[in-house]
């Protein structure tokens, strides 16, 4: 069990935020799991490109494309909470059944 799991208790409440929190970037395709996982290490990192790039052995320019991409699949308030973007994407790669098309409101 992760710190995550202990924090979402409520599936439905869980379902909601992601959504809410990451707009488009919230679908449950793979190519936007590599867009989340990357956004999330960059700003885990303190947006270092080099950093990233090492850990995920991609180039720096595919960790700057990768970025603007996820970026622009946000909706424009998520950026104001860094916390609350961090933590909707850590649940949606935690908890990938938070992803699924038939999202509920709280």
């Amino acid at each position: 069990m992760n710190t995550v799991s202990l924090l979402v208790e409520d599936h439905d409440f869980a379902r909601w935020f992601v959504r809410t929190t990451l707009g488009d970037l919230a679908r449950p395709q793979a190519r936007d799991h590599h867009l989340r996982e990357t956004l999330l290490r960059y700003l885990v990192s303190g947006r270092s490109l080099r950093a990233v790039a090492d850990e995920l052995h991609v180039a720096p320019n595919t960790v700057t494309y990768r970025v603007k991409q996820a970026e622009q699949l946000l909706p424009d308030r998520s950026t104001d909470d860094p916390l609350d973007l961090m933590v909707a994407l850590c649940i949606a790669l935690d908890l990938p059944e938070v992803l699924s098309e038939d999202a509920v409101s709280p």
